[in-house]
């Protein structure tokens, strides 16, 4: 299978597209498992498919371009699950198509080979949430358009428009995944230790990555919510704690073949001598990308395994590096079958939770469940303050209140008039058909919002309100 992607013809991308498509088989039949994050995007998206504005009547902090891509779909599909699988199949591949040209291009390898694309679309098939149409992976396709110039960069940095390109790029990527700001500064260091850049150069990078941030201000300062961008966003890492949605034991059982494949790979193609002055740039370069997107997942305030996909196009470079540079045919063929078989293994084994798997991890923060609530809340719109999003499966959201984080910002400090005034507005414009109350703030507030109080039935001491009907004269 491996001499079958060396060579260099490109109708091997058909084959790598019905791989990856044959894999992913089970988004078609109806059985893939609901995460827990999924739904927490397209409930978003479906707040936003009105004339709600992000940060301003929705507080969370999700990145601006992920939550536009989202209130799209939901727009023109409403909440499915299945769209969302669909497009990260197809991105996905549009990514192999990128990954591999660049490296092409750039002449990254001592033979032009579609083995890039392969390995690429393998490890974007490690777990069942890599599936998903995250940020991470609508940002990394940016990422991967700025790593064209970037290596275009390391040979040639007299290109000022390729430089701007570059941060305009990373930019965008940064507004569809907050960490991914990680990488520019991988690009600084890269520029410094690999290349000649002059500041004049460094400056108009910073310049293209700061436009779209810059186009963004402008955009909420013009919705008249500075205030809520700036907290929900920009300075969400100080407002939203962290949360693991997995045990550390579950990242060893994954990640065990792939990096431990691209540790090998890495050192192996380091001491090798058997390359340009120009190869060995583009690999301390994805060397140094690689430590950089590693720091991003631990950045992330909410690490989940698909954020690890930021890591993946480095690692498909030094691998396909790896298996390139076996001299012996049969040696080569062998260890990459044990390295697509275990990658199969893990992600056949992780999504059937087989018994081996569920005895050491638990899934129980990752997937969406059943709550208490259900059917009180089904069909409503609901005000939820708590941390388990199961709850709007068969509900959608009222009012901004959707990260308790944030939220709490407005609903523990009731006592300030600002705080106040700003609560009683949201509530005015929509009311909540059902508010649940896991935090014990409300009790406070709708003391403090008497006409507001009127228009619920109270339950279980103040956890629960329902809405009264209205009464027809």
């Amino acid at each position: 299978m491996l001499s079958y992607f060396r060579i260099n013809d490109p109708y091997r991308l058909a084959v790598i597209f019905a791989f990856l498509v044959l894999v992913r088989l089970t988004i078609f039949s109806g059985e893939f498992p609901e995460h827990i994050s999924e739904l927490k995007w397209m409930v978003m998206g479906e707040k936003l498919s009105g004339d709600s504005v992000l940060y301003v009547d929705l507080w969370d902090n999700f990145p601006p371009l992920s939550a536009a891509v989202y209130r799209f779909i939901d727009s023109v599909f409403d909440r499915s699950p299945l769209t969302n699988h669909i497009l990260s199949l197809f991105l996905v591949f549009f990514q192999a198509i990128i990954f591999n040209n660049l490296l092409l291009k750039h002449r990254a390898y001592n033979e032009n080979t579609y083995l890039p694309a392969f390995l690429y679309v393998i490890l974007m098939n490690l777990f069942f949430d890599f599936y998903l149409l995250s940020p991470v992976l609508m940002g990394l396709t940016f990422i991967l358009l700025a790593l064209d110039n970037i290596i275009t960069h390391l040979s040639d940095t007299r290109n000022d428009q390729l430089v701007l390109y570059t941060g305009l790029y990373l930019g965008v990527a940064n507004l569809f995944y907050y960490p991914s700001f990680m990488v520019l500064i991988a690009v600084y260091v890269a520029y410094t230790f690999l290349t000649a850049t002059s500041i004049r150069r460094y400056l108009l990078l910073t310049f293209g990555y700061g436009l779209p941030i810059i186009i963004t201000w402008i955009y909420y300062y013009l919705q008249g919510g500075m205030k809520e961008f700036y907290i929900d966003f920009v300075f969400s890492i100080f407002n939203v704690s962290s949360h693991n949605y997995l045990e550390p034991v579950f990242y060893l059982c994954i990640l065990i073949i792939p990096f431990g494949f691209a540790l090998v790979a890495i050192t192996k193609t380091l001491r090798s001598i058997r390359f340009t002055n120009q190869q060995e740039r583009i690999q301390k370069l994805m060397l140094i990308i690689l430590f950089f997107a590693a720091l991003a997942w631990l950045f992330n305030k909410e690490r989940a395994p698909f954020q690890l996909i930021i890591t993946i196009p480095p690692i498909a470079f030094f691998l396909t590096h790896y298996f390139l540079n076996i001299r012996a045919k049969w040696k080569a063929e062998v260890l990459f079958a044990i390295f697509l078989g275990g990658m199969l293994f893990i992600n056949i084994s992780t999504y059937q939770k087989t018994g081996f798997v569920m005895k050491y991890i638990s899934y129980d923060d990752l997937e969406v469940g059943t709550t208490r609530w259900d059917d009180l809340v089904r069909g409503k719109k609901i005000l939820y303050l708590g941390k388990d999003y199961s709850i709007y499966q068969s509900a959608s959201l009222a009012t901004p209140y959707f990260n308790w984080d944030l939220s709490k910002l407005h609903l523990n400090y009731s006592q300030y008039f600002d705080n106040l005034t700003a609560i009683y507005k949201n509530f005015q414009r929509e009311l909540p058909e059902v508010i649940i109350d896991e935090k014990g703030v409300m009790v406070e507030v709708m003391n403090k919002m008497p006409t507001i109080k009127k228009a619920y039935q109270s339950r279980e001491n103040g956890k629960v309100y329902v809405k009264r009907p209205v009464v027809k004269p």
